[in-house]
């Protein structure tokens, strides 16, 4: 019964992390399930398989445990030796026969590829090993063999399989209609996935979450409409401890940033220089900061809106935007930057045939501004949180602990059966 129980809804409750998941699930008649699957003869193994996670995600991790599990009993452990400096192709290193057996182990470097005994040069097929294992470790796929990557080739094995046990519980926490299309926003991945019906990827992109400070949220929620060219309106905390010092420091900041201040009901101020008094009612909320509408407006073109405690939101970014070819994306204040919203946006909307991709491209470069396009039916979008994931490709990927999330829910697990109602 608790097996059954862990198995559809997870270990632990997320609600005991203070996430904004629900963990609404149908409840399980567990003395039913018993004695119908159990006692009765019926094929327990797949009963049991009913109650996992109807994402593919889950299964593919569900192989790559078992696969880690056996890797993690084939390896030594023995740890790379560091050299001094960074280690650039073509230089001898001690290390090499340790290097040349981890990745082939993990399977970055191809078994037919042969590596001489003892120390050698540092080139060739292991080079592109290398880049190969720092792309799946969120490091950038230079081939260097510096401490970040020396530091990830020496974490044990043992570590990898936790991160995917962490993961697999995550997933049990996720529970929408797969009969109808969703997205999925991984955090540490920094990547977004569109779902059709059926729970079926119809693409991935790239994106930005929060930073180490302003975490992005983990929740579950409804994207019921869309804005072309919105306006931003300035969280209080940023208005009062970014916008008014950099007022202070620059009196062409409003214009130069295309902000301009209003009163509660949207009157417009000022949206060029700022008297003292405006300045201290800017800094006490009694008036608010805007953006206004355009390319340069730190939301983009287009932002989706799925009503939350958090008011967290999906965006585009300005045209100066320019993080999301660093490994390390978690730069914003809480919101998901896409690095590719006009796609999303089109299939948003694919239903309803008027919002053609030539359309919402018109929108979001000359458009009406402040436009908003209700959704036809509301669109599931959970943010989850999972440092080991398989990607399109069939290959594991392993991401930072950029929260710390995974060490407090290692902890929680560590203290035993603990499921909080």
């Amino acid at each position: 019964m608790r097996y059954a129980s862990d198995l559809r809804t997870g270990r632990i409750n997320p609600r005991k992390f203070e996430f904004g998941l629900s963990a609404n699930v149908e409840a399980l008649d567990l003395p039913t399930f018993v004695e119908k699957y159990l006692l009765s003869g019926v094929d327990l193994k797949s009963a049991l398989a009913n109650l996992e996670p109807p994402f593919a995600q889950y299964g593919a991790l569900k192989k790559e445990l078992a696969r880690y599990m056996q890797l993690a009993q084939q390896d030594d452990g023995k740890k790379l030796p560091y050299p001094r400096g960074i280690l650039f192709s073509g230089t001898v290193y001690d290390g090499l026969p340790r290097l040349a057996n981890l990745l082939r182990l993990l399977g970055d470097l191809p078994d037919n590829v042969a590596i001489p005994e003892g120390p050698g040069r540092y080139e060739g097929a292991l080079v592109e090993a290398v880049k190969q294992f720092q792309q799946r470790h969120g490091l950038r796929p230079d081939g260097y063999l510096n401490v970040a990557t020396l530091d990830e080739l020496n974490v044990p094995l043992s570590d990898r399989i936790q991160k995917i046990r962490l993961g697999m519980e995550r997933l049990r926490w996720t529970h929408y209609d797969t009969t109808q299309p969703g997205i999925l926003v991984n955090l540490p991945g920094y990547r977004l996935y569109a779902h059709n019906a059926g729970a079926k990827l119809d693409f991935a992109m790239t994106v930005e979450v929060g930073d180490e400070y302003d975490h992005t949220p983990l929740l579950e929620a409804k994207i019921e409409y869309l804005v072309f060219r919105p306006y931003w309106d300035v969280p209080f905390d940023i208005q009062r401890d970014e916008v008014v010092p950099n007022i202070r420091d620059d009196p062409k900041y409003l214009a130069d940033t295309h902000f301009e201040v209003i009163t509660q009901d949207g009157k417009l101020v000022t949206d060029d220089k700022v008297s003292e008094p405006v300045l201290q009612q800017i800094h006490s909320g009694k008036l608010r900061v805007r953006q206004k509408p355009g390319p340069d407006n730190s939301l983009g073109l287009v932002k989706f809106i799925f009503p939350n405690r958090y008011s967290v939101y999906l965006h585009d970014v300005p045209n100066w935007g320019y993080h999301f070819d660093s490994p390390d994306r978690a730069v914003s204040h809480g919101c998901v930057h896409l690095k590719e919203p006009a796609k999303l946006a089109a299939w948003a909307l694919r239903d309803q045939p008027e919002w053609t991709p030539e359309r919402i491209q018109q929108e979001m470069q000359g458009g009406q501004d402040n436009l908003r396009v209700n959704l036809s039916k509301p669109l599931t979008v959970h943010i989850v949180y999972m440092t080991a994931v398989v990607r399109e490709d069939g290959k594991m990927y392993i991401f930072r602990d950029v929260y710390g999330y995974d060490a407090e829910l290692q902890d929680a697990l560590a203290k035993g059966h603990l499921y909080l109602r």
